[in-house]
């Protein structure tokens, strides 16, 4: 495989590289109708569940709009007018339109005006597919919800595309290209948790003095009915003849926790958000 860079052209057929990127296309309008729905699902999940991105994206959010919207009156009043789903604000509605599309890579909301084309509302909606023509040139909006009604026009709906790139007709999610890190975090935290209770409750070997599988059964529920409630068991004399404890052996000498505080560094720097900005 040859590669050529910018001045040069390096041979890499002898070698044998571990890791590699995959080349990526562009998702660029070629049809006549071109759609895209954003996979709101998936990314709303990593959002939801994973503290520091959700730290990050909300404080992003926070830092682009501030604490108020400053206007004049006349435009005071136009924007007193906007109120979501009827309890928002417009610093809110804006706020969480860009919030959203952080989180997904497009963010959508229903521009309502009046009978005089004046401006009423802007109602935030999710999971509208993108329709674009040949030309790459937004054509329209489809709503699941309202498959058989008409599309939404270009002109309805407030849209936002986070780093839309080159020609494509949609923004990039934010999480994307944190997502190896985030499943490495998480990884490593079940394995942290798992190694914590193996060197808290280290397995027992009990050699019991008898060979019966019945009595062995009624032994072992005995004793992990034990364990589990933390409690003290009477076991009659000549039961056992020696207790042995599994040695933890690289369970005792396996530190992760400075790999989880390495992955959450390296997590924040590659959002780039200082950490003291997080608090």
């Amino acid at each position: 495989m040859v590669t050529i860079r910018t001045g040069q052209t390096t041979d890499f057929s002898n070698q044998n590289t571990e890791f590699s990127i995959s080349n990526r296309g562009f998702d660029n309008a070629r049809d006549n109708l071109t759609r895209y729905t954003p996979d709101f699902d998936k990314w709303h999940g990593y959002y939801r569940e994973i503290p520091e991105l959700r730290a990050v994206i909300n404080k992003l959010a926070s830092w682009t709009f501030g604490r108020a919207i400053i206007a004049d009156e006349k435009n005071k009043a136009k924007l007193d007018k906007i109120r979501g789903h009827g309890k928002d604000t417009a610093r809110g509605v804006l706020k969480n339109q860009w919030r959203v599309a952080l989180i997904t890579g497009d963010s959508f909301a229903h521009e309502v005006r009046d009978n005089q084309g004046r401006l009423t509302n802007v109602k935030p909606l999710n999971k509208l597919t993108i329709v674009a023509n040949s030309e790459g040139i937004i054509v329209g909006y489809e709503d699941e919800y309202h498959k058989d009604d008409k599309m939404y026009n270009p002109e309805e709906i407030y849209h936002l595309s986070y780093e839309r790139i080159a020609d494509e007709i949609h923004g990039i999610p934010f999480p994307e290209a944190l997502e190896r890190l985030i499943l490495a975090r998480n990884e490593g935290l079940s394995d942290l948790r798992e190694l914590y209770h193996k060197i808290a409750f280290p397995t027992d070997i009990y050699e019991a003095e008898t060979d019966d599988q019945t009595k062995l059964n009624d032994i072992t529920a005995t004793l992990n009915a034990a364990f589990k409630k933390r409690e003290s068991v009477v076991i009659p004399a000549g039961v056992f003849k020696e207790i042995k404890k599994v040695a933890t052996g690289q369970y005792a000498t396996l530190d992760s926790l400075p790999y989880i505080q390495f992955l959450v560094r390296l997590f924040v720097t590659a959002c780039g958000m200082p950490e003291v900005v997080i608090g």
